[in-house]
């Protein structure tokens, strides 16, 4: 970021001065609540997830546990990147704090 931006930025109204606190603020519960989903998310992956012995059996009930164990694989996934985004945003966003 420019040095003209940057001074810019430190006579802001008082309006976008609340904006950016606000900001902050959201991003900080952001985060929070993403860990949270993750270790959730985590929690339940470890104990639901069920090995199988011949996943290329096309028993009704080997069928139904390897549906389980890939939304519980894909749940855990989706919950991490969430969280690295929401990580990534923050560290962004305070390069360019004031």
């Amino acid at each position: 970021m420019t040095e003209e931006v940057r001074q810019a930025l430190r006579i802001c109204p008082p309006g976008l001065r609340q904006a950016i606190d606000r900001l902050t603020a959201h991003l900080e519960q952001a985060i929070q609540e993403s860990e949270d989903a993750w270790k959730l998310a985590s929690r339940e992956f470890t104990d639901g997830w069920r090995k199988v012995s011949n996943p290329k059996s096309r028993h009704p009930a080997v069928v139904e546990t390897l549906k389980n164990n890939n939304r519980l694989t894909r749940k855990v996934k989706a919950a991490k990147a969430r969280h690295e985004r929401w990580v990534k945003i923050k560290a962004l966003w305070a390069d360019t704090a004031l």
